[in-house]
């Protein structure tokens, strides 16, 4: 289904009768020409379009900065002199 049909879909639903579907598709269309919806790069073989808000990519920057700043903390959970490769190999985990 085309992201932006269950965008309004939802919208639609969660307006609980206060607006139109051609309502909330101007707002939508208005939001997206005043930059406050931001087209993401379409994946490929994705015929839906995408979008993103500036507070969204600034959570996901903020996620990646703390992942980034947590790494090399703490040593290995497991050490690779004591890990067992094979039995993980043929899905024999005990």
């Amino acid at each position: 289904m085309n992201r932006v049909i269950g965008l309004l879909r939802d919208a639609l639903k969660r307006s609980m009768g206060e607006a139109t579907f051609c309502q909330l598709k101007q707002e939508f269309e208005r939001r997206t020409e005043t930059g406050e919806f931001i087209a993401v790069e379409r994946k490929r073989n994705s015929p839906a379009r995408a979008f993103t808000t500036a507070e969204m990519i600034r959570l996901e920057r903020d996620t990646i900065q703390q992942m980034r700043a947590g790494q090399n903390q703490y040593g290995p959970v497991v050490r690779p002199d004591n890990l067992e490769l094979e039995p993980l190999n043929r899905g024999t985990v005990k």
